[in-house]
């Protein structure tokens, strides 16, 4: 084999060499961005996980006062119904006393009448 022939031959293997390494650059630019894309993809869905997280402590927040709320109302309806009872008892019994007070006047009106 001549020098030129070899030369040649080395100068189409290196050529071959370069272009299968351009491809393989290629594709890997191309796994690149996809790998961008898919970590682009990852990092808005956990953003919306983190807002998603943010809203539901917020929300059960809420909730927590809301109950404290409702808790304290509810207090402060049975301290109001204890009351009403207790002014309820009382009335009935200042009622039966009036009452009794009337009819032992009656009484003793009809007994001075006779």
């Amino acid at each position: 084999m001549s020098k030129l022939k070899k030369l040649e031959e080395e100068k189409l293997q290196a050529l071959d060499k370069v272009k299968f390494a351009a491809s393989y650059i290629d594709e890997l630019f191309e796994e690149k961005n996809i790998l961008i894309d898919e970590l682009k993809t990852s990092k808005e869905e956990l953003q919306k996980i983190e807002q998603l997280d943010s809203t539901l402590k917020n929300t059960e927040e809420r909730y927590e006062v809301m109950l404290d709320e409702a808790r304290y109302e509810i207090v402060c309806l049975k301290k109001t119904v204890e009351k009403l009872e207790a002014e309820t008892n009382n009335s009935s019994t200042e009622w039966d006393t009036k009452e009794l007070h009337l009819i032992n006047g009656i009484k003793k009106s009809e007994l001075k009448m006779n």
